[in-house]
Order: C-alpha cells, then structure tokens, then sequence
C-alpha cells in the first residue's frame, strides 16, 4: 500500500503534511483518526473491523493523528484539517499495541499489516514544534488477504 504514491517505508513528515494541504479525503484506501483506539473491547472491536475491512478489499492506510475538518451541518467532512500527533502512549508502546491487537485478534492471522510511527517535526533547540502533544503519529497499512476473508474474533 502506498501513500502519497510512495511505500509507507518511504513516507516522510512532507508527505502527512501534503494530504492536509493538497486536502486528500479519506477513501476506501485512506482513513483519517484523531486518537488510538482505547484499550476497551468495544475500541478493539472497531479497529479490528477496520482493520479486516480493509483487508478484504485492497488494503489501505489508517492514519492515526490526523483531525478531519468538521462541518457545521453534517459533520465529519473527510477531509484532514492538521497532523496533530498523539498524546497518551508513546510511539513504542502505541506501535507494540496495534501490533499485538492485529496478530491476535484476527482470523485468519494478518501478515500484511505495517505499523509505523513518525516523528514530529522539532524546532532548532530538539524540541517537538507541537510541544502539547509527544512527538509521533501511527500509520498502519493493510495488505489485501487475496482470495481469503478476514474478521475478528
């Protein structure tokens, strides 16, 4: 799966902050999330439908750290409006989680799953530009199953 025509092994910040300002909507491929799913079974059980969504399909992106633009009328508009980062966990224990969630809570087991962090960019003295939130933002890519259906247990 590719983001920004690049492999996400690829990705740099310049990229997260291109799908903001060329306003790249979510798609069947793309998929905007403010936070990390919490640690309840009903989060688990969402990001795991997400998760074995996109990989009945064509696999696909869930970016996490990225707020979506509201409407006053209907809402969500599914287009980004900033690369916030995460607060919370930190880049390790957030990328172990998704990981571990992913390889034990579908059927079949996923392989094609990547689950990378991304610093936020620092100012001249190393510091996060966005001090009110830690310096990361999760992207994990799932690749199609082919010819096999996933869920979750």
């Amino acid at each position: 799966m590719r983001l920004q025509g690049k492999p996400l092994a690829q990705v740099e910040w310049a990229d997260l902050e291109a799908l903001v300002r060329d306003q790249v909507p979510e798609s069947v491929v793309l998929d905007y999330k403010e936070r990390l799913p919490e640690a309840t079974p009903g989060a688990r059980r969402d990001f795991l439908a997400d998760v074995a969504a996109m990989a009945n399909t064509r696999g696909g992106v869930l970016l996490y750290g990225a707020r979506e633009a509201r409407d006053t009328e209907a809402g969500k508009t599914d287009l980004p409006e900033a690369i916030v980062g995460l607060a919370g966990e930190s880049a390790a224990e957030a990328q172990l989680r998704l990981e571990q969630t992913i390889r034990s809570g579908l059927d079949p087991p996923l392989t094609g799953c990547i689950v990378r962090t991304f610093p936020l960019p620092v100012d001249n003295h190393g510091k996060a530009r966005d001090s009110a939130h830690p310096a990361h933002v999760a992207a994990r890519v799932c690749g199609s199953l082919e010819s096999r259906s996933c869920s979750w247990t």
